[in-house]
């Protein structure tokens, strides 16, 4: 635990860099809630605004504000291995005596904390300044919207779990970037064969689905540590 909490640390460092760094990144996540009240705003001034749709209308501007943020767990996880191998820092990580999962486990979880801190941090916003901007209460049940939050981790895990087996291959920022790309269109691929066939929704079928993407990760996980060999790339680093 003590190596993966290191790990993770530095990572997260290296992301936030400096205070000013972070304070650019949390203006940039926050501009999306407040864009969007903008233009939840506008609408509501039309008089032909149907205001039966505003309740969907907000929960898919909650979902989009918890899943854009995920972008920079995604870009941390393809870059985390291919920046290390180009600055030099990876030879002592594969000569320390650390095991493999360890270091994938603090690379993970620096990748989702920032990530999902992000995505909450972005839906939190939405949530609190809804009524201040359009004075109107929250139409979302409040049971819906914290579902919605739960399942920000149980999305990124899959997605930042496959990224990072695919950059962990990588030596070069370019290389990790071009997996990541793949990555990113298989998963457009998954989205618009859902959107397409347009499965129902209950919660057996999301309980499925969220289940089915833990286990899917957690395999990515596994393979991807194992094809990972550490003797090989020390013996190539040197």
């Amino acid at each position: 635990m003590r190596t993966i909490r290191l790990i993770a640390t530095r990572e997260l460092g290296d992301l936030f860099g400096s205070r000013a760094k972070g304070i650019r990144m949390l203006l940039f996540v926050g501009m999306l809630p407040v864009l969007t009240l903008v233009i939840l705003r506008l609408q509501l001034a039309r008089p032909d605004y149907d205001i039966a749709r505003l309740p969907t209308g907000v929960l898919v501007s909650f979902m989009y504000t918890g899943i854009l943020p995920l972008n920079f767990s995604m870009g941390m996880a393809a870059l985390s291995f291919a920046s290390e191998f180009e600055s030099g820092t990876i030879v002592p990580l594969l000569a320390a005596p650390v095991r493999t999962s360890a270091i994938f486990a603090g690379k993970l979880v620096a990748a989702l904390a920032a990530g999902i801190g992000l995505a909450w941090f972005s839906q939190g916003l939405l949530f609190g300044l809804f009524s201040p901007m359009l004075n109107r209460p929250w139409p979302v049940p409040l049971s819906v919207t914290l579902l919605m939050s739960a399942g920000v981790p149980v999305l990124a895990f899959p997605l930042v779990a496959m990224t990072m087996v695919l950059g962990s291959r990588a030596r070069q920022a370019r290389t990790a970037q071009a997996n990541s790309t793949l990555a990113f269109l298989a998963v457009l691929a998954v989205s618009l064969l859902i959107a397409w066939r347009r499965p129902p929704l209950t919660p057996p079928v999301v309980a499925a689905a969220a289940l089915g993407g833990l286990a899917g990760g957690a395999v990515l996980l596994a393979v991807g540590m194992r094809l990972w060999d550490r003797e090989e790339l020390l013996s190539r680093s040197d």
